[in-house]
């Protein structure tokens, strides 16, 4: 009977324990264009898949007008997966599209449409289907900007502290509690705003 060393058994119990509170969650992929014929995809591509096996609910994105190139890759790592036709900037059909897929547990695999990891379009979608996570795949170690600002992120353990801060006079209640209007979930919002 072969057995784990004791640092990997630690290891995979320290995983384990995440399973039942990701599972059933959707988490949003954004892949930058130059990683899809990277080394480094595949691997990615297979951690994703064993997140499929576990129960979580992945959705690539792609950054640009066509999905088929990290399509082939999904399919060459055997992952359930479906391209969707279309990009991101088609609209509402387009997300509903990639609804119908998830709900075949199967990954959908879109392109955004636009360069960058943050786009709108990309971001109105994992918003739209209750992302509990968005990923962003970058070349170069790059950090995640939007406007040409770094993104700022909250991490799970910071949000209670946040919300006992008080909301500042005049504030609607934002969707998301940070206040800071440098997360994507402020920049979302002012820019719905926008358009409204």
């Amino acid at each position: 009977m072969a057995t784990l060393p004791p640092n990997k058994s630690a290891n995979v119990r320290s995983v384990l324990e995440y399973v039942p509170y990701f599972r059933d969650k959707i988490f949003a992929v954004h892949v930058e264009r130059p990683l899809v014929d990277s080394r480094e995809l595949v691997d990615a591509l297979l951690d994703l898949d064993v997140l499929q096996e576990i129960g979580v609910r992945p959705v690539l994105i792609v950054e640009g007008a066509d999905a088929s190139a990290l399509y082939e890759h999904t399919r060459v790592c055997e992952m359930r997966s479906a391209l969707v036709e279309a990009p991101l900037k088609g609209g509402q059909l387009v997300r509903e599209r990639v609804r119908e897929i998830l709900g075949r547990h199967q990954i959908p695999v879109v392109a955004s449409g636009r360069s960058g990891s943050f786009d709108p379009e990309s971001v109105h979608m994992a918003f739209s289907l209750g992302a509990s996570k968005y990923i962003a795949l970058l070349n170069d170690h790059k950090v995640p900007s939007l406007d040409g600002r770094p993104i700022a992120a909250i991490l799970e353990s910071e949000v209670a502290g946040l919300a006992r801060r008080r909301k500042p006079a005049g504030r609607e209640s934002p969707a998301c509690i940070c206040w800071t209007e440098k997360c994507a979930a402020c920049w979302w919002r002012n820019s719905s705003l926008k358009k409204a």
